[in-house]
């Protein structure tokens, strides 16, 4: 995926298994590219703010910044700009896709699919700070695009997705629903493109309408409050002790988890961030990790018997005899160990023989019951190296 400008690529790899066994879905990463020559070094895989899959990336239509949604439920979003860097962290929630305006000043955030369909729409400030303008809801969605004019927002439920409950919404870019329309069956919904000729203008938000627009959401968040049923009626003394009993519970308790948001992951300007991997750094098998501590155990034992060769020289030239024991002793005790890891690879091999031999034995009653025409020509040649399999067992000591 190439930005407008052609100055760098991002690349999405994906596996079909998990490595770390937390995923049925496989594995996914995302690598950063530079085109120019010069920057070859700035390749890096894009660091993830937690595991999981990589739901979106979008970048920008001015090619300056792209978005990432990763991670298990309640997924990240953060916004980098054209060199990889991390730039702001919009939060955490139920989202799994990222829709920029055709002038990369608005972004909208939002979870469709198998999601609630949750919907944030973000104004992009001066050197990568997005301010929230709104939110809204649109359940059950399936595509979603920008107007022309980057000041609506459509979102359609079609199928073969979705058989019911078929429509088409429209959403201004603070949050507010202008259209509805149902439909019996809907294969598509997009935006008629603009006539040849016909420009528009990069409008920053209506800061009065913006503001509207949160006062409404909080004036029916405080209805929906209101209408709550009171329940069973409590004398004014039992309702503090049961308020006291709540907060002191809450306290206690602390912050309940939840699938869909994190009230711990706060958005805001990220300062610090760790130094990115070249690409495929992150995928060195758990074999060539083992190998490496291998590799350095067996590099510290050669040091640590260099250093006694040292200790001995020096006390032979003092004329001590007491180091030619401890050698003697080391040494027995080296090909008492030498000895005993090759009677395991002798047992080892002894057992695999033996193993091979007992299938051959069924291989051969197989083909007395059913012929040799029922085997296979590796499992008839299989039959026929019993005798030397019989002599490799005799020869290491085993038995028959």
């Amino acid at each position: 995926m190439w930005n407008a400008t052609g100055t760098a690529c991002l690349i999405m790899a994906t596996s079909e298994t998990d490595a770390t066994n937390q995923s049925y879905y496989g594995e996914s990463k995302l690598h950063y590219l530079p085109a120019e020559a010069s920057r070859t070094d700035a390749a890096c895989s894009v660091q993830m703010p937690k595991d999981g899959p990589v739901h979106d990336v979008q970048w920008s239509p001015d090619g300056e910044y792209f978005v990432v949604i990763a991670g298990f439920m309640p997924a990240k979003v953060i916004l980098h700009d054209n060199k990889c860097k991390a730039v702001y962290d919009l939060g955490a929630g139920p989202y799994s896709t990222a829709r920029w305006n055709p002038f990369g000043r608005f972004l909208a955030i939002a979870g469709f699919g198998n999601l609630p369909g949750d919907i944030v729409f973000y104004n992009k400030l001066n050197k990568g700070v997005c301010k929230q303008m709104g939110a809204t809801r649109s359940g059950s969605s399936v595509t979603a695009a920008w107007s022309p004019d980057g000041r609506y927002f459509l979102t359609a439920t079609t199928a073969p997705r979705l058989r019911v409950d078929n429509n088409v919404r429209v959403f201004t870019y603070y949050g507010e629903k202008v259209v509805e329309k149902p439909f019996d069956t809907l294969y598509d919904a997009t935006w008629l493109q603009p006539l040849p000729g016909t420009t528009y203008e990069d409008r920053p938000p209506s800061p009065e309408r913006v503001a509207a627009a949160g006062s409404a959401a909080g004036a029916a968040a405080s209805s929906n409050g209101a209408a709550k049923p009171a329940g069973a009626y409590r004398p004014p003394g039992a309702r503090t002790l049961q308020a006291h009993l709540q907060a002191g519970a809450a306290a206690i308790n602390g912050p309940t988890f939840s699938l869909a948001y994190d009230n711990s992951s706060k958005p805001g300007r990220i300062t610090q961030q760790g130094k990115p991997m070249p690409p495929g750094a992150e995928f060195v098998s758990k074999a060539a990790s083992k190998n490496a501590k291998k590799r350095a155990n067996k590099k510290a034992k050669a040091g640590g018997e260099g250093g006694a060769d040292g200790e001995q020289d020096e006390d032979e030239q003092t004329g001590s005899s007491s180091s030619a024991a401890v050698a003697a002793v080391t040494e027995q005790m080296s090909g008492a160990a030498v000895s005993i890891d090759s009677g395991d690879a002798a047992q080892k091999r002894i057992r695999a023989l033996q193993k091979k031999l007992r299938q051959i034995q069924q291989l051969k009653e197989r083909r007395e019951k059913e012929g040799a025409n029922a085997l296979e020509p590796e499992q008839l040649q299989k039959i026929e190296a019993e005798a030397a399999v019989i002599a490799e067992i005799q020869e290491l000591g085993g038995t028959v």
